[in-house]
């Protein structure tokens, strides 16, 4: 599920859809690469979640008992989320021109000239919030009893009322 947002959040930035603060992030170059690369690897990194999330299915007791683990496409998963790993690290360290949406390479090339970085932050509080809620329902579904009794519901109610609270608001007449 963590990895699908990802995903989501890295085709956000490639659509340009997702231009708020982390732009700036990018534009300051006193900052360490990681930093500043970050987003641009959610798409690669989220890709390895999502390969390495069947694969974990695989671990410790379960091996036998599932019969796909037994098979090539089990071993090609993990390995697919191996090369998805070190790609995101490549990325968010080089950050070389392919990895960059073509938004972001036209701003670099004119000098940052007549572009803006009009998104509401509310995007970036909103994928946020979703992640925690994700979380929750990751803890709720398979965490130990005692946490999954109180912390998957708390953090899914975050999730859910940060989602509704970063939403756009409308313009209410004066």
């Amino acid at each position: 599920m963590f990895g699908g947002l990802a995903v989501v959040g890295g085709f956000l930035v490639r659509a340009g859809i997702w231009r708020g603060r982390w732009v700036e992030l990018y534009r300051n170059r006193k900052l360490p690469a990681l930093t500043r690369n970050g987003v641009l690897a959610l798409l690669p990194f989220g890709l390895a979640f999502v390969f390495f999330s069947p694969g974990m299915q695989c671990g410790g007791s379960h091996f036998h008992e599932i019969p796909w683990c037994s098979s090539p496409l089990a071993g090609a998963a993990l390995l697919a989320g191996l090369v998805c790993v070190a790609l995101g690290i490549f990325v968010a360290i080089v950050a070389p021109a392919w990895s960059k949406p073509a938004w972001l390479q036209a701003a670099e090339r004119a000098n940052w000239a007549g572009i803006t970085t009009e998104t509401s932050d509310r995007t970036g509080y909103l994928i946020g919030f979703a992640t925690i809620g994700v979380l929750g329902l990751g803890v709720a579904l398979v965490g130990p009893g005692s946490l999954r009794s109180w912390a998957g519901p708390v953090l899914i109610g975050i999730g859910l009322l940060g989602g509704l609270l970063a939403r756009p608001r409308r313009d209410r007449p004066s």
